[in-house]
C-alpha cells in the first residue's frame, strides 16, 4: 500500500503551515492514518506527515503540518514513538537487519558464505513484492482508470513516498562492500539485480523505475568493488561476464 494508502506528498501542492511536534525521542514506529484521517474529516482539514516509520525523531523536528491550527496533541497521540525500529511498518529495517545478518556471516571469524548467499535470495524475494504483474489490456486500463479519477483510502493525508535508492542501499550496500572479495557472493548479487531489473523493466509506474535505476547503480557499485578485491584473474573474468551478460 503505497504511502500507507494516503496521497504522495509530491502530489500535493500546498503544504500545511502549522507545524505539529513531540516533546519525545525515539523511532517512530507506527502512524495510525486511520485516527489522522478521522481528524482532519471531523474538523475539515488536512494533514501532511512529514516523516515515515523508521525515521528518529525528536523534540525540534515536526511530525507533520496541517492547514489549521490543531492542538498537537491530538495529532501527535497517532504516532507509536519507541526506543528500537520496529517491523511492522519500517520495511527498510527488515532490509537493514537481513544485510546485517549476511555482513556477520562475512566475517573473518565466521566464513560462511552459503548464509550471505541465502540471505541475498531472501532479499530479492522480498523486493519483488513491489512487483505486480498485469496483463497489457489491464495495465492499460489501469492506468486509464486512474487518469479519470484517482482515489486514495485516506484523501485528507499525505504522506512521502519510500526513497527507493535508500531501500536498495539499505539491502545491498554492506554486503557488496563485505563480499567484494568472496566471487560467490559477488555473483549472487548480480544475479539478484538482475532478475529485479528484468522483472521491473516494463514497468511504467514511476516507482518501477525508481527500481530498476537503482538496481542498476548498485549492480555497478558492487561489480566495481569485487575489481578491486578479487586477486585471482579468473574471478574478475567472471564477474565481468555476469556484470556484462544482458
Amino acid at each position: 500500500m503505497p504511502c500507507l494508502g494516503a496521497v504522495p506528498q509530491e502530489q500535493i501542492k500546498e503544504q500545511g503551515t502549522h507545524a505539529i511536534y513531540t516533546k519525545q525521542v525515539g523511532y517512530i514506529q507506527l502512524i495510525d492514518i486511520a485516527k489522522l484521517q478521522h481528524w482532519a474529516n471531523k474538523n475539515d482539514g488536512f494533514i501532511n506527515v512529514a516523516m515515515l516509520p523508521g525515521e528518529f525523531v525528536s523534540p525540534e523536528r515536526a511530525l507533520a503540518y496541517s492547514n489549521k491550527k490543531v492542538v498537537s496533541d491530538e495529532i501527535v497521540d497517532a504516532f507509536t514513538i519507541g526506543e528500537a525500529r520496529s517491523f511492522e511498518a519500517d520495511p527498510r529495517f527488515g532490509f537493514i537487519v537481513l544485510a546485517e545478518i549476511a555482513s556477520r556471516a562475512l566475517s573473518p571469524s565466521v566464513n560462511d558464505h552459503g548464509t550471505a548467499i541465502n540471505t541475498i535470495s531472501s532479499i530479492t524475494r522480498l523486493m519483488l513484492l513491489w512487483h505486480k504483474p498485469n496483463s497489457a489490456t489491464e495495465t492499460e486500463n489501469s492506468q486509464s482508470d486512474s487518469a479519470q479519477h484517482e482515489e486514495f483510502k485516506y484523501d485528507r493525508i499525505s504522506l512521502p513516498a519510500l526513497n527507493v535508492n535508500d531501500l536498495f542501499d539499505d539491502a545491498y550496500t554492506s554486503i557488496a562492500r563485505d563480499g567484494a572479495a568472496n566471487i560467490e557472493v559477488a555473483i549472487r548479487i548480480q544475479k539478484s539485480l538482475k532478475t529485479i531489473k528484468a522483472c521491473f523493466k516494463d514497468g511504467g509506474t514511476s516507482i518501477e523505475r525508481d527500481f530498476v535505476e537503482a538496481a542498476s547503480k548498485l549492480a555497478k557499485q558492487s561489480y566495481e568493488r569485487a575489481k578491486l578485491a578479487l586477486d585471482y584473474e579468473d574471478d574478475i573474468k567472471r564477474i565481468e561476464r555476469v556484470y556484462n551478460d544482458d
